[in-house]
């Protein structure tokens, strides 16, 4: 509470703000102290189990951040194909993420989830869900090998323009 209107009670006004003051005092550090341990738990977490769906410190829980517990779980993500519980990966993931953040049915607050990551990231990953140094050496193969392809793309068609050029010259020539 601010400051009172009127003072109901039989404390002075003295008396009454130190109660709220001592009240507020003790409120304000459980919260912060709460707060702070499961932030500590989170830092912990994250860089001894090196966990890939963290997402900040205020997107830790389903029903906001304030003060509340940190659970130490791993997501389950679906690799692409994958059917879980008889859903294609798509329905499911959709399904996990919005779990408890429908406003309405169907309708997701995307603000209050901790899969925004996750429904924009097109990667595969491994199968217990948690991607190592290993993963990121896989990354490395793949995107080399994209750019191998791209680049013999690039050279074909321009081979293939320079040939269509040397044709309209030739035809140009005979004219």
């Amino acid at each position: 509470s601010d400051l009172i209107c009127c003072n109901f009670t039989e404390l002075t006004d003295d008396e009454f703000y130190e109660c709220l003051r001592w009240a507020n005092n003790t409120l304000m550090e459980n919260y912060f102290n709460k707060q702070r341990d499961s932030t500590l738990a989170q830092i912990e977490y994250l860089y001894k189990e090196k966990d890939v769906t963290f997402r900040g410190f205020r997107h830790h829980t389903t029903k906001g951040s304030g003060g509340e517990a940190f659970e130490k779980k791993s997501k389950i993500i679906p690799t692409n194909g994958e059917i879980v519980n008889g859903k294609n990966n798509l329905e499911a993931k959709r399904e996990l993420s919005n779990k408890g953040n429908e406003v309405l049915h169907g309708m997701t607050n995307w603000e209050n989830t901790s899969g925004d990551g996750e429904r924009f990231s097109q990667q595969i990953s491994n199968s217990k869900g948690n991607k190592s140094l290993r993963s990121f050496d896989e990354y490395i193969v793949r995107k080399e090998a994209r750019a191998a392809t791209k680049k013999i793309e690039r050279e074909r068609l321009a081979k293939v323009k320079q040939s269509k050029l040397a044709k309209s010259e030739v035809s140009g020539q005979l004219n």
